[in-house]
């Protein structure tokens, strides 16, 4: 798995908790903070281990753990792709345009490999977007989009049906925050 998604997990801690949390939650998943940051990817093993401590050091759970560390996350991830973004888009024009831009330019110039998404326009209010992954990440993929929506004035509403290894998300733009 590329760094990002161990960056995220970190930032969140440290941002919302402390820099003296992250070390615990790394020294809980029997880490050490050197060898963890130094590499550019590490294996999913590594990833739930240090996921799973911080969802036990924190007191939470996994779903609440990562809809927050998206939400967390959506504006840095807005300004990074600045560049492929439309000024006139809202937040489901964005969603659309997440695989064929943004994901497609991590996995060329970046050599990450998120997970393909295959979003579908219910109608012009509604987007429903499927996803299969084997690393179960769909609470961050909620976080993402909850953020995103924040961040574009859009209230939205944001069902997760999880399976295995396949998951569908389903944004219902409800009204525009003014």
């Amino acid at each position: 798995m590329h760094v990002s998604i161990h960056q995220l997990i970190k930032g969140y801690v440290e941002n919302q908790h402390s820099s003296e949390i992250y070390l615990q939650v790394l020294n809980e998943a029997g880490i050490e903070k050197e060898e963890f940051e130094a590499e550019n990817y590490h294996n999913d093993a590594k990833t739930e281990d240090v996921l799973s401590a911080a969802i036990k050091i924190l007191s939470t759970n996994r779903e609440e753990f990562l809809t927050n560390a998206g939400l967390d996350a959506a504006p840095g991830l807005l300004d990074a792709f600045k560049a492929f973004c439309d000024p006139d888009w809202d937040v489901l024009d964005l969603l659309e345009h997440v695989e064929p831009r943004m994901h497609r330019h991590v996995r060329e110039e970046m050599g990450a490999f998120p997970p393909a998404l295959k979003p579908e326009r219910k109608n012009k209010n509604e987007l429903e977007i499927n996803i299969r992954s084997h690393r179960r990440m769909a609470f961050l993929a909620k976080g993402f989009i909850l953020g995103f929506a924040k961040e574009y004035g859009d209230e939205v509403e944001v069902t997760v049906d999880e399976t295995d290894t396949q998951y569908t998300i389903l944004v219902k733009k409800t009204t525009k925050i003014s």
